[in-house]
């Protein structure tokens, strides 16, 4: 069923004016589209514009940002490059550190040695050597004399075997001290000193409160007191010293063979041992 504008146009045909002025008003909307199209794209390329601005300052900052990465980088190149020397310093203070304790350990060695054999020259000097304790003091030398000569009398070892004799300290000037001062005694010979300490030790020749030691040193003494507190505290059976050599005895069995004492080390690991 055809609609009333159809009817009538049917009955009244349009004429080429008004096809006219139908292109005309078509054209003239087409107009005002493209007029506001040709505005939003005006407004687009503003924006567009205004991105491309904000893009170049974001350029920029990247650039910049770029310049200061690599400033740092160069930066962290040069550190590394002083750290490297830097080891290169350490490694080589290290190896001369390692070089010189390795010197220094060898004097060490060489010193310990050194002392050692003076500590057994001073020792062997001595060998020829005895100490009287607890020998009555006087300060007339005849008395002296008279009291050496009744000691070896009773160690059956006649005067003349004797080199020399004297006190080994100092004369005390306490004058309630009675405690005499020990008195050296050095033989002509060695067998003449062994003689005296074998009848000491064998015959019990020697009354007391009279005593005989061998002439040790200072160290040697020192090493023999300590040695001699492990017998003090019956931690062993005997201690006693042969040559300027210091011995242990840990029991009476006869096949047990007497330690030797070198060292303060030795004395109190055998101590920690017994304990």
């Amino acid at each position: 069923m055809s609609s009333e504008k159809e009817i009538q146009q049917k009955k009244n045909p349009p004429t080429w004016k008004d096809k006219s002025q139908e292109i005309l008003d078509s054209l003239a909307g087409l107009t005002t589209s493209i007029s506001e199209l040709n505005t939003k794209i005006s407004g687009v390329s503003g924006d567009v514009a205004k991105l491309d601005f904000k893009v170049s300052g974001v350029s920029d900052d990247v650039a910049k940002l770029d310049c200061k990465v690599s400033g740092i980088c160069d930066d962290v190149a040069s550190i590394r490059q002083e750290l490297n020397s830097v080891k290169g310093l350490v490694h080589d203070v290290s190896d001369r550190t390692t070089a010189v304790e390795s010197k220094i350990s060898v004097v060490e060695d060489e010193n310990k040695q050194l002392r050692q054999e003076l500590e057994d020259m001073q020792q062997y000097s001595r060998k020829g050597n005895i100490v009287i304790h607890n020998l009555s003091e006087s300060p007339k030398p005849i008395e002296e004399h008279k009291l050496i000569s009744e000691v070896l009398d009773q160690l059956k070892i006649p005067l003349s075997a004797v080199d020399v004799f004297h006190r080994l300290e100092p004369i005390r000037m306490e004058k309630n001290n009675p405690k005499p001062r020990p008195m050296l005694v050095k033989f002509i010979t060695h067998a003449a000193r062994n003689e005296a300490l074998y009848n000491l030790y064998n015959r019990k020749s020697l009354k007391r409160p009279l005593f005989v030691s061998e002439h040790l040193t200072k160290q040697r003494n020192e090493l023999f007191k300590a040695a001699n507190d492990l017998y003090k505290n019956k931690l062993i059976k005997s201690c006693y010293t042969r040559n300027g050599r210091i011995f242990v005895r840990i029991d009476e069995k006869p096949e047990t063979k007497p330690i030797i004492m070198n060292s303060f080390e030795e004395v109190y690991q055998l101590e920690h041992l017994l304990h």
